[in-house]
């Protein structure tokens, strides 16, 4: 579960600066809010997945 929770946070981590590389996949529409609200989210997941499973 570790590491479902470490690519959550890698993941959150892609999508957060998505804004910065978007001109290289055109075909991806995803507003800057959108990716801001989709890395949060994944964030939370990959931490508190981390948190729960930590000594697992």
């Amino acid at each position: 579960m570790r590491s479902i929770g470490l690519a959550a946070i890698l993941l959150a981590a892609l999508v957060l600066l998505f804004p910065f590389y978007r001109h290289w996949v055109p075909y991806i529409r995803i507003t800057t809010a959108d990716s801001r609200l989709l890395g949060g989210l994944l964030l939370a997941v990959g931490a508190l997945t981390l948190a729960v499973f930590r000594n697992r």
